[in-house]
């Protein structure tokens, strides 16, 4: 009786595990089959396939039998089953493979497998998960194809960006001891610099566009233009009046057929004169200021407010922030003049230096250490100060990007 009493619990106890083994396999065979990507049970030795799933046929157009009777290497193109033969000697568990394969009408799929080892029906097996990427590398090789294209034109775009840019050694045939950091962001650059000496002054800007890439480059092409026009061709000199000349000159550049300006596009700028025959200097900005360092002291000019050209509101519309009238900002754009003296340097500057993220903490390098680091630096040469600019700069941005 108690042998029958310990049978008949065994049998319960085999019987409660058959029904949860069996549950387990339903389980297993209803994800195996509705799966998105395909699924091959191959045998481990000799790679022929044992098992796959309906995306398998569906995709690939053979029935089962007809995989049955297959090996892993019948669905990869022929010259290339050497080079899965040698790789399939590696161990491949857990690895993402990237192979072509073949259908039964003989189209190329793009796929990445991932393996790992099963015991299939008492026998030692390889379970291959299959996604079919082609349409993926196909948008992925279109995606190269046009951003080859794009670059190539935004390169060729910097040859013209270049061409038109000022050689940057000719300020110094202006200012012995001078220099210029320009560090573009992207291929080309919406920050540009401009100077030109006529009739014994020399007028310098620096000009910091709307945008990054190629629609700051354009502006950096409508910018140059005007300062040309306006100081070359109509002999301006008043850094004022040339701020309130560009702003008019972006305005009509800027505006459609129907009059109305259709986008957003804004200029900041530090423009400054200097008079070599009297030897001041007089400055005006739109958004931007200049340093000027005198006797180991600094001053921060600042310029008006708010840039010429357009910007946008907080509804998002295009506001024109100048009078139309007068070319004005509000009141009337401002301009200082300074007496210079031997060994006066002053700095005319975008906002991209004092922007840039780095440090310890991921701060923004700020205007006050900016100022504090030219401070720094007075007692060296200009091309010296240049370098010591540049690895400041690239000391504090460490692995960051740049952002300007």
């Amino acid at each position: 009786k108690s042998l029958k009493k310990t049978a008949d619990m065994l049998k319960e106890q085999v019987q409660l595990k058959t029904n949860a083994l069996q549950a387990s396999e339903t389980q297993y065979r209803t994800l195996f089959e509705r799966v998105g990507d395909s699924i091959f049970v191959f045998e481990k030795n000799n790679y022929r396939i044992l098992d796959c799933n309906a995306t398998a046929l569906k995709i690939y157009g053979y029935t089962k039998e007809q995989l049955r009777s297959m090996t892993l290497f019948d669905l990869h193109p022929e010259d290339q089953i050497e080079q899965v033969k040698m790789e399939l000697r590696v161990e491949t568990a857990d690895q993402l493979m990237i192979y072509t394969h073949l259908t039964k009408d003989a189209k190329k799929l793009h796929v990445e497998m991932q393996s790992d080892e099963i015991i299939y029906q008492s026998q030692p097996a390889l379970l291959y998960t299959v996604r079919d990427v082609t349409e993926r590398r196909k948008a992925e090789q279109e995606i190269n194809r046009i951003n080859m294209q794009l670059t190539a034109s935004i390169r060729y775009s910097k040859r013209i960006l270049d061409a038109i840019l000022q050689n940057k050694s000719d300020l110094s045939v202006m200012f012995k001891d001078s220099f210029i950091f320009f560090k573009p962001k992207d291929i080309v650059s919406g920050d540009f610099y401009w100077f030109s000496r006529l009739n014994g002054k020399i007028v310098v800007t620096a000009v910091d566009c709307t945008g990054h890439g190629v629609a700051g480059a354009f502006m950096s092409l409508i910018g140059n233009e005007l300062l040309r026009e306006i100081i070359n061709n109509k002999g301006i000199y008043d850094p004022s009046v040339i701020l309130s000349e560009m702003h008019k000159g972006i305005m009509n550049t800027l505006k459609s057929a129907e009059g109305t300006p259709e986008y957003a596009g804004a200029m900041d700028m530090a423009i400054c004169t200097i008079d070599t025959e009297k030897g001041y200097l007089e400055f005006a900005g739109a958004g931007r200021p200049l340093i000027l360092i005198s006797e180991g002291k600094d001053e921060l000019i600042d310029g008006n407010k708010f840039p010429i050209g357009l910007t946008l509101n907080k509804t998002g519309k295009a506001s024109e922030l100048y009078s139309k009238k007068t070319g004005n900002a509000t009141g009337s754009l401002k301009m200082e003049r300074r007496k210079l003296k031997k060994g006066d340097t002053f700095y005319l500057f975008t906002d991209g230096y004092c922007d840039q993220f780095g440090g310890d903490k991921g701060n923004k390098f700020m205007r006050e250490r900016f100022k504090e680091l030219l401070l720094s630096i007075q007692d060296k040469k200009m091309s010296e100060q240049e370098n010591i600019l540049h690895e400041s700069i690239e000391e504090w941005r460490g692995d960051n990007p740049q952002v300007d």
